[in-house]
């Protein structure tokens, strides 16, 4: 569950036994996306909740269409993963969470919020560039975001 997922994090009950072995699921972004020299280590960001927009900006990218069954329908957001329970993903599921709960993902994700423009609370919302920027901009948001958390 999210509470165990958060224990672990936190140094909660049985954490002692989890120590160190957070899925890499779970890992903020900056481990995957950000090289030892700060610089953004990828050529295109994708983001959730502009879905198609990510994927017209992917196809830029590489020159080449992407498939129409990448895209969604509708709203404009992520395609849902039938792994998760309808609403838990999202700005929508996090206004379903508890404060503390919320708050607890919003410390270990702290960095990510920081670089990518995110707002914190029970209805965050995605940030306008949302993905496109120039690489540039995320490498110096990078570098003020670990210097204000230390």
């Amino acid at each position: 569950t999210i509470q165990e997922f958060l224990a672990t994090l936190e140094g909660g009950e049985g954490s002692e036994k989890k120590a160190g072995k957070v899925e890499t699921h779970f890992l903020p972004m900056e481990h995957f996306l950000f090289l030892p020299n700060g610089k953004l280590g990828v050529d295109t960001l994708l983001c959730a909740e502009r879905w198609n927009e990510s994927m017209d900006r992917l196809g830029n990218a590489i020159s080449r269409a992407v498939p129409q069954n990448l895209y969604t329908t509708g709203e404009e957001k992520f395609p849902p993963d039938p792994a998760h329970e309808m609403g838990d993903s999202g700005p929508e599921g996090c206004s379903l969470l508890d404060a503390d709960t919320r708050e607890s993902i919003e410390r270990w994700y702290a960095i990510d919020y920081c670089v990518f423009g995110y707002s914190t609370g029970p209805n965050p919302v995605a940030p306008e560039g949302c993905g496109n920027e120039p690489p540039e901009i995320y490498a110096q948001r990078y570098a003020e975001c670990r210097a204000s958390a230390t």
